[in-house]
């Protein structure tokens, strides 16, 4: 603690990987908050991700040659609350070495040699009337700044965005998401194009006993067809019943 509103953190982690090495990284985060209604957070990182076994060696996609990714961010946030309503805005960056992407032209694991992802992310909540609001708002600028320089990198959309909205009544609550993801580009060329696409979620649950919940989920109420990687169509409309028992503590 450096002070009445101000906060450091940091932290190390060593990895030694038999095929890769030793990698050592790092994260420092600053907080300063003014009041409780305002805080101020900075933060830097690094980090060092060796490919998983499918990467490496599943048939007709891995890689054995693949190299491992390195990057390092920065992010600046901002956040507040007021008695009905709080917020945050996070703007970070992060360049990646090696990053390991899905390549369609060679149908397996590849490595993008130099990457950077530029983002900002907003979030609010607030209460109205009886409803919980929560909107959230990601825009990206994901590039590829090495062989396909300026071009965006594949599967990742510029923008998506998701709304919540959710009421109790009683031993009752039901609920709904809306999520929109914005067009994407399959290949580091950005010759693919995807279309972006949008989804409802609805659900509802019943608190009929103190330890007994039954949760009912309709996933893609809309039955709209979309792919999130091509030529892959995502479930269509699709229904859940659950059962739970939850444990209540004192």
């Amino acid at each position: 603690m450096l002070g009445h509103h101000q906060e450091l953190q940091l932290s190390e982690r060593y990895d030694h990987n038999q095929q890769f090495g030793d990698h050592f990284t790092g994260f420092v985060q600053w907080a300063c908050r003014w009041s409780n209604a305002l805080r101020l957070t900075a933060s830097y990182g690094t980090a060092f991700k060796s490919p998983t076994f499918n990467d490496l060696y599943f048939p007709f996609y891995g890689d054995p040659t693949l190299r491992p990714e390195t990057s390092h961010s920065t992010e600046v946030g901002l956040s507040g609350r007021s008695s009905a309503l709080t917020w945050a805005v996070n703007a970070y960056q992060t360049e990646i070495n090696d990053l390991i992407e899905y390549n369609p032209v060679t149908s397996g694991a590849d490595n993008i040699g130099r990457a950077r992802i530029r983002g900002l992310e907003t979030q609010l909540a607030a209460e109205l009337q009886e409803w919980r609001v929560l909107l959230q708002v990601t825009l990206l600028d994901p590039r590829d700044i090495g062989v396909n320089y300026g071009e965006l990198l594949p599967q990742r959309a510029q923008y998506t965005g998701r709304l919540d909205l959710d009421r109790s009544i009683g031993t009752f609550n039901v609920g709904a998401t809306w999520f929109q993801s914005g067009p994407r580009y399959e290949d580091p060329a950005n010759t693919g194009r995807m279309g972006g696409y949008g989804t409802l979620d609805v659900r509802a649950e019943w608190r009929f006993q103190p330890h007994w919940e039954l949760q009912a989920l309709l996933k893609n109420a809309l039955n709209r067809a979309y792919e999130t990687v091509l030529y892959y169509n995502q479930p269509g409309r699709s229904a859940f019943l659950t059962l739970r028992y939850v444990s209540l503590r004192s």
